[in-house]
């Protein structure tokens, strides 16, 4: 679910590549319609992943630049992650937001903010 312009990046993530900005397992760029931006959400679906533990990351790319901007206190643009960290302070460990994939999921819900 999202509000505003602008692409929406998903990453789907390891360990390997929680950390690394541009680097994912699989990522989708989704242009939301007019539709879609009315209602404010939008559809995704990965292929072909293999069984393991991932995170999902996403973020709604605002200003058009194709990479979640950064300040002094974090992300300057509506983000979200699959199983939100307890902890509300620094970056999340991909420990804390993993997610065993074993089979197909639905019905994953995540709010940019």
């Amino acid at each position: 679910m999202f509000a505003g312009a602008g692409d929406i990046y998903v990453a789907l993530v390891d360990r390997t590549n929680f950390d690394a900005p541009n680097q994912a397992s699989h990522q989708l760029k989704l242009t939301p319609t007019k539709a879609q931006r009315s209602h404010g959400s939008i559809r995704f679906s990965f292929e072909n992943v293999a069984v393991g533990s991932y995170a999902i990351k996403t973020f709604l790319d605002e200003n058009g630049n194709g990479e979640l901007d950064m300040g002094m206190f974090g992300p300057q643009e509506p983000w979200a992650i699959f199983q939100p960290a307890s902890s509300s302070w620094g970056a999340p460990d991909f420990e804390e937001v993993k997610f065993l994939l074993d089979s197909s999921m639905s019905n994953i819900e995540l709010l940019l903010e």
